[in-house]
């Protein structure tokens, strides 16, 4: 049986994806998407499925990314090595599989985000010794530091949203209260 709460996280959820605030936040995924690969090809990285047109950036790698990824994680980033497969079993290549999503949920804009897509190409094409890995570390510090991880902006207003009662939040969001 569905549980009161579970049906309130429902409700709020579904209310929520209609808001002006959630439409805002998608379109800046969007844009935060684009901007990452825009600095990944601008460094001299080639991405795949460009432009993007949703959250993800994947772009290709002239090594194994299992190496890079752990490499960018002593940076402080997580990043998914993958392997792209074409229709050709003989022929796949190896990418990162990069998300605009959480850094756009902690208030990163495009701006931001063109830095990233630069900083990770010039990484990328680097030694990627230690010292390249503290270069990466510190301009992501530096960056997100001060940052929520997840940014009122994207939070829509209501009171109904600050009361904890999951009983009033589903009649709220069930019956326009």
């Amino acid at each position: 049986s569905l549980k009161k709460n579970v049906l309130a996280a429902l409700a709020i959820t579904l209310r929520e994806v209609t808001c002006d605030e959630y439409l805002d936040y998608v379109d800046q995924v969007i844009t935060n998407a684009r901007a990452l690969e825009d600095g990944l090809k601008q460094s001299g990285i080639e991405t795949f499925c460009s432009p993007t047109e949703n959250h993800l950036v994947l772009a290709r790698l002239d090594q194994d990314g299992k190496i890079v990824s752990e490499k960018l994680e002593q940076a402080g980033l997580l990043v998914s090595p993958e392997t792209l497969m074409t229709s050709n079993d003989q022929i796949s290549y190896p990418i990162l599989r990069l998300s605009s999503l959480d850094p756009t949920t902690r208030s990163l804009n495009a701006e931001d985000m063109f830095t990233v897509g630069m900083t990770l190409g010039e990484f990328l094409k680097s030694k990627q010794d230690s010292s390249a890995i503290e270069s990466v570390r510190m301009i992501i510090q530096e960056m997100v530091e001060n940052l929520p991880l997840f940014s009122d902006e994207w939070f829509p207003e209501s009171e109904i949203m600050q009361d904890s009662d999951p009983e009033l939040m589903m009649k709220a969001m069930i019956y326009g209260m």
